[in-house]
């Protein structure tokens, strides 16, 4: 077995332990049931989002100087220990702790496993295989999601937790065994003598800021944070929209069980798109994500549940294709030894459209989910037509 194809095999493993989290429809009574307020929850909430916009570039800073290995042990270990809090409980100051460890968690695993699956996969198959690992993160939802109700039911709610502590630790201990990166980097990116010292030239911190005030990166950065609204609808407003359609809550399972099961199909759907020219692929995705938009704020009762079911396959698309992006441009900036960090960069315009966005739709009256939709679904135009016209040119 090659150390890409033992990576492979071992970050599969590794995502669908991760994401076995078998507490995960009823996140908030793991909070309220210690004492935790509604409000409150929604404060911890707000800690945890703001402190993956403080610590994403600092994490991705430390990642490149320990290495992504490293990193990604240091992620899934803190990721441990928010869940074992999570199971012995405790006041609001003791979740809020949690929330800073998760926070970090995450920043250091943000940017951190597409470096890693970069070095290990190569340009060619790093779309493919990364979506890969992504479905074995799915299929781990679904299972989890699938689960509740019988341990719930049967061993009772601390079982939920043991249960997702057990399998947080088995995605640690697994990512022990995962081959280091330098394994992969002679490999899988041979350069000549004169582009390593270009790249040398290139860590200056002056040259990286150069870099990352250029036209490709401020491109690809735009385009990933307002794609992160979409993400952010299909996350937070599904269940609004429901409520204000007059249909069940209920349908809430049935329709992440449907769309989740669904972005199973991404692996083979990326592999044909790979053939085709990104800005073309960027251009129809954007496009159809507008119209399922639109169709959102304009249906109602059943007739919603097809858009809903279909719109978070095609959010996961272009993610996907922009992080291949994201390291091909990378690579061709020199900025490889940064890596890490450069990712971490860009993906503060996702955590900052996040919080923001967040924050503002707090303040909006419940009767304006529909409304919502439509300047969702007009940005959505607008990235298509950026993408037709001017990412090509923009990218070569």
């Amino acid at each position: 077995m090659t150390h890409s194809t033992k990576a492979l095999v071992l970050l599969c493993i590794r995502s669908f332990f991760e994401n076995l989290v078998f507490f995960a429809p009823v996140a908030l009574l793991v909070r309220t049931r210690n004492g935790i307020s509604q409000s409150e929850f929604f404060i911890l909430q707000a800690i945890l989002s703001l402190g993956i916009f403080f610590f994403e570039i600092p994490c991705g800073v430390l990642t490149d100087k320990i290495g992504y290995k490293k990193t990604l042990i240091l992620s899934a270990l803190l990721i441990v220990v928010v869940r074992a809090i999570f199971t012995k409980g405790g006041s609001f100051f003791v979740f809020a702790l949690a929330a800073i460890i998760e926070a970090i968690a995450i920043c250091f695993a943000s940017g951190t496993e597409d470096a890693f699956s970069w070095e290990a996969f190569g340009e060619k198959d790093f779309v493919e295989k990364s979506a890969k690992i992504g479905s074995f993160s799915t299929a781990a939802f679904i299972i989890s999601t699938l689960l509740f109700a019988p341990m719930n039911s049967f061993l009772g709610f601390d079982s939920l937790l043991w249960g997702t502590l057990i399998a947080s630790f088995l995605a640690f201990a697994v990512l022990l065994f995962v081959p280091h990166e330098r394994h992969f980097s002679a490999k899988t990116h041979q350069q000549d003598e004169s582009k390593q010292e270009g790249k040398r030239r290139s860590m200056t911190t002056g040259n990286v800021i150069k870099i990352l005030l250029s036209k490709k990166i401020i491109a690809v950065f735009l385009i990933s944070s307002f794609l992160s609204l979409g993400v952010f609808i299909t996350n937070f407003f599904f269940i609004l929209k429901l409520a204000e359609a007059g249909l069940s809550e209920n349908w809430m399972s049935a329709l992440i069980l449907s769309y989740s099961a669904l972005n199973l199909l991404s692996p083979a759907i990326l592999s044909r798109l790979s053939k085709k020219s990104p800005a073309i692929v960027l251009t129809v995705l954007f496009a159809a994500s507008a119209l399922l938009l639109l169709s959102l704020s304009l249906l109602s009762g059943f007739a919603l549940l097809l858009p809903m079911t279909l719109l978070p396959l095609l959010m996961s698309l272009p993610s996907a294709i922009l992080s291949g992006i994201e390291n091909t441009l990378i690579d061709s900036l020199n900025l490889g030894g940064k890596r890490a960090t450069v990712l971490s960069v860009m993906n503060q315009g996702s955590n900052l459209v996040d919080v923001v966005f967040l924050f503002a739709s707090s303040a909006l009256p419940s009767s304006s989910t529909s409304a919502l939709f439509l300047p969702i679904a007009a940005l959505f135009v607008v990235l298509s037509l950026f993408c037709a016209f001017r990412l090509k040119a923009i990218l070569e």
